[in-house]
């Protein structure tokens, strides 16, 4: 086990010198989160709602923002596309671009999608207040002009969906049309299925990545009615999909992979913010794939990154030196890294292993 491990992290030092120069761009709904943080120690005499006194307030990069930003610590050359306001807090995410070092693309509609949550001593957040207008659809031809002025070139693209009214049917259809003759990885993280339905079907996907939740949503929809592997095997077999990944929370996440359905269990830590699991979980794994680790061992990494972000408050961006670290631990301890099976689905094999 020792020397399987000591292969993985020489794989991840060396892949990790080469992300440096990959060149990324993110397309998607980009988010301010904000934080209020002080101390509960009364109730309102206005109504019975807990009187929150705020010590300290931040703000941080949140939606296809916060990918990008995770996504900056591992390459010096990632740039983000999509809306944001003409206000005071499209300038706070314009500074926090600059602060990762990140190409900002953005371009200006309505107002700038903000997310604060409210947040006692005890890490227990208390309300999050959203401030964003529904239903809102930002015209194609927006988007088709800002993506017409990139003349970068890109070696991936990760598309990060929160269903904000910027990735629409129509919309994919020009990103489909940027894509064509463009030897480019893709990375998806859908919320609208709908909208990206036909979209899965005439662009060939690298990675989708999903939770438990949507993914069962999903099935209900294209009436797949079996349980999970089932299901993803459909799911590979309907749509231009090479990669599924189902993240199941505490319980880790699953990957569909041309014959292999692979299970990586859940890493047992105390979870304190699960904000931004899920785009730790697509960043990494999309990062390591694009050069030629295999999916298992994206699989391993991602599942990692997973659990450190829920171990910590806030929008947390997993670095390089958190995955190192954490291998590091796992060597000078003897523990494991994590539990994984392999079952061959045409041979109907199981293999259950540990790495």
């Amino acid at each position: 086990m020792k020397q399987q491990l000591s292969n993985l992290v020489g794989k991840i030092n060396e892949k990790i010198d080469r992300l440096k120069n990959l060149r990324i761009l993110v397309i998607g709904d980009i988010i301010l989160d904000r934080w209020l943080k002080g101390v509960v120690d009364r109730i309102s005499p206005e109504a019975p709602v807990p009187v929150l006194r705020v010590e300290k307030e931040w703000n941080d990069l949140g939606g296809a923002a916060n990918v990008a930003k995770i996504l900056s610590y591992y390459s010096n050359n990632v740039s983000l596309l999509g809306f944001i306001g003409k206000d005071q807090f499209s300038t706070r995410i314009k500074n926090l671009l600059k602060r990762y070092g990140i190409k900002d693309l953005s371009f200006s509609y309505d107002k700038t999608i903000v997310k604060t949550r409210l947040i006692a001593h005890n890490n227990q957040q208390i309300a999050r207040v959203d401030r964003e207008k529904e239903n809102l659809i930002i015209p194609e031809k927006i988007l088709e002009e800002n993506l017409a002025k990139i003349k970068d070139r890109f070696d991936s693209i990760f598309i990060i969906d929160y269903n904000k009214g910027l990735l629409t049917k129509n919309s994919l259809n020009l990103i489909l049309n940027y894509l064509k003759s463009k030897n480019i990885f893709l990375s998806i993280k859908p919320s609208n299925f709908k909208a990206f339905s036909s979209f899965l079907k005439n662009q060939k996907i690298d990675l989708l990545s999903l939770n438990k939740k949507e993914f069962e949503q999903i099935s209900k929809e294209i009436n797949l009615s079996k349980e999970l592997q089932e299901n993803m095997v459909d799911f590979i077999k309907t749509y231009n999909v090479i990669n599924l990944v189902v993240t199941l929370g505490k319980d880790g996440l699953c990957i569909m992979s041309n014959d292999n359905f692979i299970k990586v269990d859940g890493i047992e830590v105390e979870v304190f913010d699960v904000t931004g699991a899920g785009d730790n979980v697509i960043s990494v794994f999309g990062l390591f794939y694009s050069t030629g680790l295999s999916i298992l061992e994206c699989g391993i990494l991602s599942n990692i990154a997973g659990s450190i972000c829920v171990s910590k408050p806030g929008t947390i961006a997993v670095k390089p030196s958190d995955l190192i670290n954490y291998f590091s631990k796992m060597q000078k301890t003897n523990g494991k890294v994590v539990n994984y099976s392999i079952t061959k689905i045409k041979k109907g094999e199981k293999q259950n292993e540990m790495v």
